[in-house]
């Protein structure tokens, strides 16, 4: 199993280096301006300004009109407040912003590799409508709103599909860019500063569980096992004789994420796999239907789609070896007799190589709420109220698709509470390396364009 304690508990302290789009929310279809900007003039500026150059980016200009349209957008979707003395401070920051971005832009136009998927975008593009135009009462309203700005669906449509081409080669650029940045280094000062100034918007810290488990399958008798490579085997003399691979996966394979889906995996590589199958994956060419293939989880007729340096694109078809009643009793007697033999002292990582399903067994951490709303039939009770050093099982839950007896040793209960600086250390430490990667990558650009800066 997976660390489940993988979200990035700094996801809401971290600044962005980007332009934040409002995908749905073009400049006047809903008026989002705050007040202060839309009675007052800009401060430093004189009354009655239309608009003016505020920088010049190599060939291009950014006028003080799109500072102002970018910082409402982005007021409007943080829910921020203006505060009428740091309006200019702000605007500057988001003229800085406008600034890094026309950098980029003029450098990913050198680079005739950095081109999106253009069926990303314009999946994004009708996602982005379709949100904007469901805050409107009706569709009359959306488009009277459209028309009293100036504006067609046509042409509103054209605007934010130029703004989403924009930010995905914005964001190729920078990933490329970044990946070809020097790493740089992070003192234990930066990082206790970056904390201190961020720590009032921390959320609480969740109750915490650590927990290391043994899994175990039940073992379908001989006689099972044969009865279904008997069929793996006359499946495989129908594909070979030509026989429709997609169809019969969706009729015969008991793998529930990929047989409804004519048996079709995601790309991958090895160690991504149970290591018997990848082995007669990687062996095959490409079209070849396998023999069938053992491995833990029950016979598997695999089929390679297609390939690309160290990945393969398969498909395969699973057949499972039936458990009857007794195979589910022995195997929670035997789960009794693991959970004992934790208790004397034995290791889990021990017991796992001799008992356990390898890929299912393990140690991992996650959070109170995650046990009760993520993790299968069967924890939450187990866990509801554990101790640490406490084993819990055997009990009964189900995995892939498949019942499974599981015993759990509970390593540290970690009750809720307040982030601490060694909670949040490694992602700070990543933040602040991310940001000064993107500052000497500014730094660069700039020092290869011409800026004059007006504002």
């Amino acid at each position: 199993m997976q660390n489940s304690n993988a979200s990035n508990l700094m996801s809401y302290i971290c600044p962005t280096s980007l332009r934040r789009y409002a995908l749905g929310l073009a400049a006047g279809l809903v008026t989002l301006l705050p007040a202060q900007l839309q009675a007052q003039t800009t401060p430093g500026e004189e009354a009655g300004l239309i608009d003016r150059i505020v920088a010049v980016v190599g060939d291009s200009a950014i006028f003080l009109s799109q500072v102002e349209e970018e910082l409402q957008l982005q007021l409007a979707q943080a829910s921020i407040p203006v505060n009428p003395d740091s309006l200019r401070v702000q605007m500057r920051a988001v003229l800085d912003q406008l600034i890094n971005m026309q950098l980029i832009l003029q450098e990913a136009a050198l680079d005739s590799t950095l081109v999106p998927p253009e069926g990303d975008i314009e999946a994004q593009l009708a996602d982005a409508v379709a949100r904007v135009q469901a805050g409107f009462p009706s569709i009359q309203e959306f488009q009277n709103a459209l028309t009293a700005d100036g504006m067609t669906l046509t042409s509103y449509r054209a605007t934010l599909r130029r703004r989403l081409r924009e930010q995905q080669i914005q964001q190729l650029f920078l990933q490329r860019r970044l990946a070809e940045t020097a790493a740089v280094a992070v003192t234990e000062a930066e990082m206790r500063e970056y904390f201190a100034a961020n720590e009032a918007r921390l959320e609480q810290r969740p109750e915490l569980l650590s927990l290391q488990q043994l899994v175990l399958r039940p073992s379908a008798s001989d006689a099972a096992w044969a009865a279904r490579k008997q069929l793996a085997d006359s499946l495989v003399t129908e594909l070979r004789a030509g026989g429709d691979f997609e169809a019969l996966a969706i009729e015969f394979s008991e793998d529930p994420g990929s047989g409804a889906q004519g048996g079709e995996l995601p790309w991958f590589r090895r160690g991504d796999m149970l290591k018997t199958f990848e082995e007669a994956a990687f062996r095959l060419a490409d079209l070849q239907v396998s023999e069938p293939v053992r491995t833990e989880v029950g016979w598997h007729i695999i089929r390679v789609d297609r390939r690309r340096p160290g990945e393969l694109k398969a498909r395969h078809i699973l057949l499972i070896p039936e458990s009857t009643a007794g195979d589910v009793v022995h195997t929670t007697q035997l789960g009794d007799s693991i959970a004992q033999m934790i208790r004397d002292g034995e290791t889990v990582a021990n017991l796992r190589t001799r008992y356990g399903d390898e890929e299912q067994s393990g140690a991992f951490t996650v959070s109170r709420d995650q046990v009760n709303t993520e993790l299968p039939q069967g924890y939450a009770q187990a866990l509801a109220a554990v101790v640490n050093g406490q084993v819990v099982g055997p009990f009964q839950s189900n995995l892939s698709g498949r019942p499974v007896t599981v015993v759990v040793r509970v390593d540290n209960v970690r009750p809720a509470g307040q982030l601490t600086f060694e909670d949040v250390q490694e992602q700070i430490r990543q933040q602040l390396q991310s940001q000064k990667r993107m500052e000497r990558l500014w730094q660069s650009l700039r020092a290869d364009t011409y800026v004059d800066i007006r504002f």
